[in-house]
C-alpha cells in the first residue's frame, strides 16, 4: 500500500542551522519518532550518495533497512529508504518572517507486516502523519 504525507512547519531559527542539523543523520534518533538506531554511516560528512544503516520500530514491528542522500542542497534534502520499508523523504527549506519555513513531504509503502496487523489503511495514515508531525515538533523544540 503507498501513501503520502505532507507537513510545513516554521522554525524559528536560520535556515542554515536547521538544515545542517536534519542533513546530519547521527541527530535522527534525536527527532525521527520509532527510530531506535543508525550505524554505518559513510561518509560522515554530509553529501549526495551518503548511506547508513537503521532500525525503525512500527507498531511493534521492528524493520531494518538503508538510507541514500540522493539530493543535497541548502533548499532541498532528499533521501531515499530500502529494505524494511521503502520510502522517499525530501526537505524543502525557505526563509520565512525571520525563520525557516520546513516543508516535509513522504511518499511510502506500508510493509505487509503492518497492513496484516493493522488492516486498516486510514489509521495507519493518521499514525505516520502523527509521527511526521512530531519529528518536525521535536526538531523546533531543539533548535529554537
Amino acid at each position: 500500500m503507498k501513501a503520502s504525507i505532507k507537513k510545513s512547519i516554521i522554525i524559528n531559527a536560520p535556515l542554515n542551522k536547521i538544515f545542517d542539523y536534519i542533513a546530519n543523520p547521527e541527530h535522527s534518533p534525536e527527532w525521527v519518532v520509532n527510530l531506535t538506531g543508525i550505524e554505518n554511516i559513510s561518509p560522515k560528512i554530509p553529501s549526495i550518495g551518503q548511506t547508513w544503516n537503521w532500525e525503525y520500530n512500527m507498531l511493534g514491528i521492528k524493520f531494518r533497512g538503508r538510507t541514500i542522500v540522493t539530493e543535497l542542497s541548502p533548499q532541498r534534502y532528499v533521501r531515499q529508504t530500502e529494505g524494511g520499508i521503502a520510502s522517499t523523504c525530501a526537505f524543502t527549506f525557505k526563509a520565512e518572517n525571520g525563520g525557516t519555513r520546513v516543508d516535509l513531504e513522504i511518499e511510502y509503502i506500508v510493509p505487509s507486516s503492518v497492513f496484516n496487523k493493522i488492516a486498516d489503511k486510514e489509521a495507519i495514515e493518521r499514525i505516520n502523519e502523527n509521527a511526521a508531525e512530531y519529528a518536525l515538533g521535536n526538531i523546533k523544540a531543539i533548535l529554537e
